[in-house]
């Protein structure tokens, strides 16, 4: 478990400290549930994009802080599996079975011809967005949209890192491989 300062204070055995946990094989980063939950929650946001969801899923327009790179949860796990901790935040929706990376506005751009089976959520389209806190899926009471991997500050994704994992993962056009 690694701390978080967000009061200005200097040691970890002070208030003040939120904990993230490390999950996952390649140590994925996740808030802690208790980092987002209380009085934590106020304290956390100002750590989390202006953006984001405070309470309840919003559809937020894609092409303004990010556009999208999604796809099926089948494959996008595989691409989660390659990146570990290279990756950015995932929002996972239950209900269209797609994992979601967030990336820069046109940092995806030619993606689909480069990466085949990869749909760019680009504007006018909007994609849907939980809250910070919203980490557990509907089997424990929680939301179908959820994070998969949590938001960091940025809640982006490095372009170049995931073209090279879903390069990785995805079949070339027009054949397997070899």
């Amino acid at each position: 478990m690694v701390m978080i300062e967000h009061s200005g204070q200097s040691s970890s055995d002070r208030p003040g400290w939120l904990p993230v946990e490390r999950k996952g094989n390649g140590g994925t980063r996740q808030p802690a549930k208790e980092a987002w939950t209380g009085d934590d929650a106020v304290t956390a946001a100002h750590l989390l994009p202006e953006w984001l969801p405070r309470e309840g899923v919003e559809s937020l327009p894609c092409g303004r802080w990010f556009e999208g790179v999604q796809l099926p949860t089948f494959v996008g796990l595989r691409v989660v599996s390659r990146l570990r901790e290279r990756s950015g935040p995932v929002v996972q929706d239950q209900v269209a079975d797609v994992l979601t990376w967030l990336v820069l506005p046109g940092a995806a751009e030619e993606w689909e011809e480069r990466a085949p089976g990869v749909d760019i959520v680009r504007g006018p389209r909007v994609l849907a967005v939980p809250p910070a806190a919203w980490c557990e899926g509907p089997w424990t009471g929680g939301s179908a949209i959820r994070w998969l991997i949590g938001p960091t500050p940025t809640c982006l994704t490095d372009p170049p890192v995931l073209l090279e994992a879903l390069r990785h993962v995805l079949p070339p056009r027009g054949g397997h491989r070899a």
